[in-house]
C-alpha cells in the first residue's frame, strides 16, 4: 500500500478501491539511487476465502508466506509507485472422503501516483489490479472472496479478479492550520 495516495476525508475507512492493509512483514529496501528506493518482503499469508454449498463449507488456509516487492520514485513535484503481491491461496474444498486441500496461485499489481499542484494542493490517483487479492482492497477485505470454488464433478479454487481505484484532488482553503 502507499500510504502517501490516502486522500484526507471525513470517511474513517477511505475511499473504496484504495489498497489498504497492514500485515506484519520482513521487509528489505535499498536505494537504487537518491530518489529511488527497491523493497522486497515476506508478509504474514491468510487466504480469505468463505463459502459454503450443500455439499460442503471451506477451511481456508495459507500455505506459504506472501511475498511483495515496491518500486518507489520520488521527485520534487510528487512520487510514483509500483507494488506487486504473491500469494498462494488455499482452502479446503469437497465433503467426506471427497475433501481435499486446493491451492491456487494469487497475484496483483498496485500503482500510485502523489502529484503536487498548486500551494500545499495535491493530486491523488492509485489503481490496483489482480486475481486473489480482494483481501487487499478496502472495502473487499474480510468477504472471503479472494478464490472461489468451481463447481462439477472435480471442484477446485479459482482466484477471483479484483480491481480497486482510487483518485482525489485535496485543496487546502486556509494557508496556516486552524488547529
Amino acid at each position: 500500500m502507499d500510504p502517501d495516495a490516502f486522500p484526507d476525508t471525513l470517511d474513517f475507512q477511505g475511499p473504496n478501491g484504495m489498497v489498504s492493509i497492514r500485515n506484519p512483514q520482513f521487509r528489505y529496501g535499498f536505494a537504487l539511487s537518491p530518489s529511488t528506493t527497491f523493497y522486497v518482503s515476506i508478509e504474514k499469508p491468510s487466504s480469505d476465502v468463505t463459502f459454503k454449498t450443500p455439499e460442503f463449507s471451506s477451511q481456508p488456509n495459507a500455505p506459504s508466506p506472501d511475498g511483495a516487492i515496491r518500486l518507489r520514485q520520488e521527485f520534487e513535484g510528487g512520487h510514483f509507485q509500483v507494488a506487486g503481491i504473491f500469494r498462494s491461496i488455499a482452502a479446503s474444498v469437497g465433503t467426506g472422503s471427497s475433501a481435499k486441500t486446493d491451492s491456487v496461485f494469487g497475484w496483483g499489481v498496485n500503482t500510485s501516483v502523489g502529484l503536487k499542484t498548486f500551494g500545499k494542493d495535491n493530486a491523488i490517483f492509485a489503481v490496483a489490479a489482480g486475481h486473489g487479492i480482494s483481501r487487499y482492497l478496502q472495502d473487499t477485505s474480510g468477504l472471503g472472496i479472494d478464490a472461489e470454488v468451481t463447481s462439477g464433478v472435480n471442484p477446485h479454487l479459482e482466484a477471483t479478479p479484483a480491481v480497486g481505484v482510487e483518485a482525489a484532488y485535496q485543496h487546502y482553503w486556509f494557508e496556516k492550520s486552524t488547529v
